[in-house]
């Protein structure tokens, strides 16, 4: 929010890049911005994000499993 008051621009003009569902995208959805979500680049995380990835695979099974079936 800083950087978006800092270059004054509106939400639907802000691409937020992440890699962490729980904080970088959902974070960006709740300011109503535009959320990209991107592969780890990394493999050594902190503890809570270690935790977290195994539910983030969850989501992004369950997710592209929906996509899949409203694109046959």
């Amino acid at each position: 929010m800083r950087a978006k008051e800092l270059l004054q621009l509106s939400e639907e003009n802000i691409g937020v890049v992440g890699d962490q569902i729980f904080t970088d995208v959902v974070g960006a959805n709740r300011c109503k911005m535009c959320s990209i979500l991107t592969k780890p680049i990394d493999k050594r995380d902190i503890l809570i994000t270690r935790i977290k990835r195994p539910l983030e695979k969850m989501v992004i099974k369950s997710y592209l499993k929906r996509r899949e079936t409203r694109c046959i």
